[in-house]
């Protein structure tokens, strides 16, 4: 949800000035994290993608302040009214992010901008709503469905859409198999707002095998460039999500 000089983010409206980030300032920076919170994935980009020192990039004033304390260099801003220089950045990761966005326009001009900020990949995760209608059919939920900061479910190929549209070279896929009702991410369908995982203060729920594909999480690496940094993080993701 969107108003004027306002973005509807995580029950709050909150301020929305376009920044353009200056060049001068992006020398220091060989990626960005889009979504930080308390810029955790710090670590995970430096380990994992080769990172060396990222700019990490929230809405929330809480988490800058947490960052601020911990040095890690971060920006408060609306993320769909960012731009950072052209090609500024090996690579720009965003985890847990494009769920909280108003919709799906603004995650397509979430995407266009990552892809023109960096030069070698950008990393999506986000929660897998593929399965929604066939667990709603059977009376479920994930329990993320209920979060009411998540006000945007999208599927792979709502994502796998905007890459065509947006003419970018990109692999979707899903990881962490739900097998059956068992599984704690799986609530009945009439669990209050922000459930969390089940536990036995919800109703109780019957057992049910699944037959089609229920995931936990999506992943999206988009490949801006056929090079040795791009096929070592293609390497790691297909390490625990093979494709």
């Amino acid at each position: 949800m969107n108003k004027e000089g306002k973005i509807y983010v995580n029950g709050n409206w909150w301020n929305s000035t376009h920044i353009a980030v200056p060049s001068d300032y992006m020398d220091h920076f060989d990626f960005i994290d889009l979504g930080a919170k308390t810029g955790k994935m710090r670590k995970y980009a430096q380990n994992n993608f080769n990172g060396t020192n990222g700019v990490h990039v929230d809405i929330e004033e809480d988490y800058i302040n947490t960052m601020e304390e911990q040095n890690i260099p971060c920006i408060q801003a609306d993320i769909t009214n960012l731009s950072f220089p052209e090609n500024s950045v090996d690579f720009v990761i965003s985890t847990h992010t494009i769920e909280h966005l108003p919709d799906l326009n603004a995650v397509q001009g979430v995407i266009e901008m990552c892809a023109k900020s960096a030069t070698e990949f950008v990393y999506l995760t986000w929660p897998s709503f593929d399965a929604s209608h066939y667990l709603k059919d059977h009376n479920f939920t994930q329990f993320f469905s209920t979060m009411d900061g998540h006000t945007c479910h999208a599927t792979q190929q709502d994502v796998r859409d905007i890459l065509t549209k947006l003419n970018l070279d990109g692999v979707c896929s899903s990881w962490n198999r739900i097998l059956d009702s068992n599984h704690t991410c799986i609530v009945p369908l009439n669990s209050p707002v922000d459930t969390g995982p089940y536990t036995d203060d919800l109703d109780q729920k019957p057992y049910m095998q699944f037959t089609e594909p229920v995931y936990y999480e999506n992943v999206c690496l988009i490949k801006l460039n056929p090079s040795q940094k791009y096929y070592n993080a293609e390497r790691f993701i297909k390490s625990f999500c093979p494709w």
